[in-house]
This record gives structure tokens, sequence and C-alpha cells, in this order.
């Protein structure tokens, strides 16, 4: 039996609802896989929020992502992965892809020696896999994903575990169709053992799965998280300041975040999306939380609607509003949230330029400031139309 973090005992008073697809297949995998295999559910990863993560200090790290949706209402003839609206397709970032941006964010963030070895050899890229698992698809809904996976990855589509409905019952998928690296439990991952040699080289003490460990599991302080956030008076002036553009300074410890969490608060339930760029990925994790915790506290006030919205409604069929309304709400502005490095988009703005040469990250600021006309037109070619959030 595996471990799992958070213990199923703890679910019903997370923060952010499992979805049933995710809990059916986290309890299965709790009773089937071994003792040495870690279960992570929803962990921040480097920005990052993937449904559910693996990792078995031999076999390597499994990013699963899990989706209850009907795959009827999409479109997997080409390849993009698109979507009915009712006015249209629409494209979507598709859900292999999104386990691939956490696989990613662990290479260049959370494991720099997996990094490393990944750039020496590119094969050392097995020492994490990604995977999706369709809650509600038939075998032909999987033909379907099966296929927009050839023409969109080709060869290396082979890597990636697809599972759907029928997981484990005869003539459906077996559990290592969803999580290829079961293969390498007894055997061992050749590709695990290139990442752990680079961190000893590189002087880390510790075992890979345990660094991992102390990223991917919750925070400490996670029923504090459920308290309201609150601020003093200069505080929430400043987070109801009006001003576009706000310098907020202080001494360590004087509620900075709590103020730019209290205005990114009042942007996600209002429908709008906020990005957070730090130089420190040691902050995510606080930022996200204290985020989370002011979204909360933001929709238990009833700031998604207006003061003359409030009004109208009426206190105590507001209170009745918010209460039935709460888990959605805060799912769907948590959705509208990006936490992620400056330098990674800083770096990814450069490269809408094809300009020669890459300039040291001290010069970046400056040469981004001169280009910003030319960048701003190259977004504004790069964006396709954006559809509706899901």
């Amino acid at each position: 039996m595996a471990d799992c973090y958070p213990a199923p005992d703890t679910w019903d008073d997370l923060r952010t609802d499992l979805m049933p697809g995710e809990k059916t297949l986290a309890r299965r995998l709790i009773r089937e896989l071994g003792e040495d295999w870690r279960i992570y559910l929803q962990p921040a990863l480097a920005g990052t929020r993937p449904d559910i993560v693996l990792v078995h200090p031999r076999a390597g790290v499994q990013v699963l992502e899990v989706k209850d949706i009907n795959l009827g209402a999409y479109d997997l003839s080409g390849r993009r992965w698109q979507v009915d609206t009712g006015d249209g397709l629409h494209s979507l970032r598709d859900p292999f892809a999104q386990a691939d941006s956490a696989r990613d964010a662990l290479f260049r963030v959370l494991l720099p020696a997996a990094g490393e070895a990944r750039e020496e050899n590119s094969k050392h890229y097995g020492f994490a896999r990604a995977g999706v698992f369709f809650t509600n698809a038939e075998a032909s809904d999987l033909q379907r994903v099966r296929a927009y996976q050839k023409r969109r990855r080709g060869r290396a589509s082979k890597f990636y575990g697809l599972a759907g409905k029928n997981l484990g019952t005869r003539g459906g998928n077996s559990l290592e169709d969803l999580i290829p690296l079961l293969g390498y439990e007894e055997q061992g991952n050749s590709h695990v053992d290139a990442v752990a040699s680079r961190a000893r080289a590189a002087g880390m003490e510790r075992p890979w799965q345990e660094v991992l460990h102390g990223w991917l599991h919750p925070t400490p302080d996670e029923i504090a998280q459920n308290e309201p956030l609150t601020l003093t008076a200069s505080q929430g002036r400043a987070a109801r300041s009006p001003a576009h553009q706000l310098l907020i300074t202080g001494p360590a410890g004087s509620g900075k975040t709590a103020v730019l969490a209290r205005r990114a608060a009042r942007a996600l339930v209002r429908g709008e999306d906020v990005l957070f760029l730090s130089y420190n990925i040691t902050l995510w994790h606080y930022v996200h939380d204290v985020v989370a915790r002011a979204v909360r506290t933001a929709l238990a006030e009833g700031r998604q609607y207006t003061r003359e919205e409030r009004r109208s409604i009426g206190r105590e069929a507001l209170r009745r509003r918010i209460r039935r309304e709460l888990k959605p709400r805060y799912t769907e502005a948590m959705r509208r949230l990006t936490l992620t490095h400056y330098h990674d988009v800083a770096y990814r703005l450069w490269g809408l330029l094809d300009r020669e040469g890459t300039p040291e990250p001290d010069a970046l600021p400056g040469h981004l400031c001169r280009e910003a006309g030319a960048i701003r037109r190259a977004l504004a070619a790069a964006s396709p139309r954006r559809p509706p959030h899901h």
C-alpha cells in the first residue's frame, strides 16, 4: 500500500475539492501500488498544479492529469486539442501538455540535478513520465486520443501513460498503460541512476526523492491557511488602492505579501487573470497559499459581487448564496492565477523577437524595455483567440 499526501481522511477538508475521478484513481493507486511509492495530490510544483504526482526511488516520477470530461465534445481529428463551445471549435491546451509543463518544471526548478542529467543526455527525460487518466473515456475515445497523440508527438507518444474508465477490467487498460514506470519498479530505471549520480556529484546530501518530498508535501500550516486573511488599516488602504502601478516597500514581516495577495484576490474573484513573477522560487508555495487564503476571504465577504449587487441580494440571501457557491467559485478563481519565475517569462518574451544572441540576466530588463513595442506586436500576432475557461 502506497503513502498518500494528503491522507484520504483529510480529503473532505481540503481547500480545493478533489474531482470524483481524482478520488477514484487515488484510492486505487493507494491500494494497488507498493509501499515504496508516494502519491501527491494537487501538489504545488514550481508554479504548476498537476492532479497527481507519483514518486518511486528506483522507477522515477510519474505526473498524471485526471480529466472527468466527456470526450464527445472534443475534436481530436487534427494536431490541436479543440472543443466545441457552441459557437465553433476553439483550441485548448491538451492535457498531455499540462502534464508536460509540470514535468518540465520538475527538471528546471525542483531538481536541478535532473535537469543537468537531461542536458547531458536527452534520453534522461525518461526519469519523469507524463500521463492522462480520462475518467469517463470508453475504448473508442481512447483510440481517438492515441491517434491524436501519434499525430501530435510522433514516436514520443509511446512514452505517455493513457487510460480510461475500464482501467483494470478485462479488455480495458492495465495500470501499466497509465503508469509506464511500473515496469521499472523492481529492475530499476537507468535514468534514475543518472540523476542520482549527478545529484551526488553536485554535493546533494539527501536522496533525490526526499528532496522532492520536501517540495511536494503539503505545507505544515494548512490549517492556518483556512483562517480569514485580515489586514491592518494601512495594508487595507494599499490593497484597495485604484492605482494601476503600485510600489510597496517594507521590512520582512510587514505584510507586503498579504497586500499583494488581497489585491490579487479581488481581481481573481471578478474573473480576471493574475500573473505573479518572482526571482525566488522558494516563495512560490507561500505566495500561492496566501493568495488562496485571500481568495477564500474575499469570496466569504461576497467580494465577487459589486456593492450594489450585495445590497439588492440582501444579507441573509447573500450568506446562503455564498455558502452554496464558495467552493466552485474558489476553484474557478484559482485557475486564473499563474505563478512563475521572472526570468522564465522574460526570456520567453525575448525569444519572440528572433534576435541574435541572448542577453545576460542583469541586462535583460533593459533590452525588454527598449524592445517593448516590438514585443507587444509579436504577442498580438502570436496570440490566437482565447477560448473560455473550462
